[in-house]
């Protein structure tokens, strides 16, 4: 089973070894250092802004495996950096970075509510880039030239994800299907034949109160909620009704999802 946990001061010691190892160094980020002080320096900062910068340890059945991290790069624009992925050679060529990684995607965009996530890897890092592409990564270009590294110059690859990307993924690997069930004041919604969650209403002229989501904990972080969020309010536009978003979860995705502006009442 792989899990991810924040990196704790235990840990410094550990990471050292990983970072500085020679089978790992040579593929991460040539401006950082990665001597005890600075990697200390990082994990304290991961504990106190927890959602604006993380150094993840990866574990494998409760072994540490690996580590990988990200930094918030606008506020404004919901957009976060990932970098720091390496895993110890010795755990290598078990897909743990894969599973990893998809761990990470829904942490960052379902739970801390980024919109974009990107990264960059050196032009000659063929696993890095494969690895990306493997977990929905969506290359963007490259930039030439753009690092000095052990004095030559190496090309960056630019991949992105962003949460829409996520949800169409989920819903690529399940049938979705959102239900009105005007009896019951609330919308359902079914993934593969299961109910996996609903969203409570009340009624008004002309405007529906979307006041409670709730997903089933089997479903939670699988773009389920976005999902039902999406249906009803589709559903609620070809009637021509207008929505009161009390349900924080809603108003939320309503600001992710400017398209449905509209449909607010004043």
């Amino acid at each position: 089973m792989i899990s991810l946990r924040r990196a704790t001061a235990e840990d410094v010691d550990w990471l050292v070894d990983l970072l500085t190892h020679e089978d790992t160094e040579p593929f991460l980020g040539g401006q950082r250092s990665f001597d005890a002080g600075s990697i200390r320096g990082e994990v304290e900062r991961s504990e106190t802004e927890p959602e604006r910068f993380g150094r993840l340890v990866i574990e494998a059945d409760g072994e540490r495996a690996g580590v990988m991290g990200f930094e918030e790069r606008s506020e404004v624009h919901r957009t976060a950096n990932l970098g720091c992925l390496a895993v110890h050679p010795d755990f290598r060529g078990r897909g743990i970075a894969d599973d990893a990684a998809r761990l990470l995607q829904r942490y960052l965009l379902v739970e801390l509510d980024f919109h974009r996530l990107q990264l960059k890897c050196y032009g000659f890092n063929e696993r890095a880039i494969r690895h990306a592409e493997r977990v929905g990564f969506v290359r963007e270009g490259v930039e030439r030239k753009a690092y000095l590294r052990h004095g030559e110059w190496q090309d960056a690859v630019l991949f992105a994800l962003l949460r829409e990307d996520l949800e169409h993924e989920e819903r690529s690997r399940h049938d979705m299907t959102v239900t009105d069930r005007p009896e019951e004041l609330r919308y359902e919604i079914e993934v593969d034949g299961e109910i996996a969650g609903f969203m409570a209403y009340r009624r008004a002229p002309g405007l529906v109160d979307l006041v409670h989501t709730d997903v089933a904990p089997k479903w939670e972080g699988k773009s389920v909620g976005a999902e039902l969020v999406k249906g009803a309010l589709d559903d609620l536009r070809t009637r021509a009704l207008k929505v009161r978003a009390t349900c924080p979860f809603v108003a939320a995705y309503i600001r992710r999802h400017p398209e449905y502006g509209d449909l607010v009442a004043p």
